[in-house]
């Protein structure tokens, strides 16, 4: 996968460590310009979040996505869809950890139309594979 990224963020380089330790081969591509990458793949500004991960077959994950979704993405990919999104930057999201905090939050599918929800994640265990 090849991750677009800003090059002042930390956070981005948390997530990447997790998709390499759950077995993802990552490419960082630095960039200033996030706004012209949501823009290339039609990600519209409620999905956006600090990075987009792409993989070789055009499927998107955006932001903190946890590695086990995106696996069973891969697995069985829903009708329609062309990736998930973590919206914005839930803390204890994969990258985002602080300690014992976490809020939960939805795992959405990127689909052309209104986004569908993946999964339900209200507790830092449910990220695990």
């Amino acid at each position: 996968m090849t991750v677009y990224k800003d090059p002042s963020c930390g956070c981005c380089g948390g997530w990447v460590e997790h998709a390499e330790n759950n077995g993802f081969s990552i490419t960082t591509e630095q960039s200033t310009a996030l706004h012209e990458v949501w823009a290339r793949h039609d990600i519209p500004l409620d999905l956006q979040s600090c990075h987009l991960a792409l993989n070789s077959n055009g499927e998107v994950f955006v932001g903190h996505v946890p590695a086990r979704f995106v696996l069973e993405y891969l697995a069985d990919p829903p009708k329609g869809s062309r990736g998930l999104s973590v919206p914005a930057m839930p803390t204890g999201s994969p990258g985002m950890e602080h300690g014992d905090q976490f809020d939960p939050y939805e795992v959405l599918l990127v689909t052309d139309g209104k986004p569908r929800v993946f999964a339900d994640v209200r507790k830092q265990s449910q990220q695990q594979a």
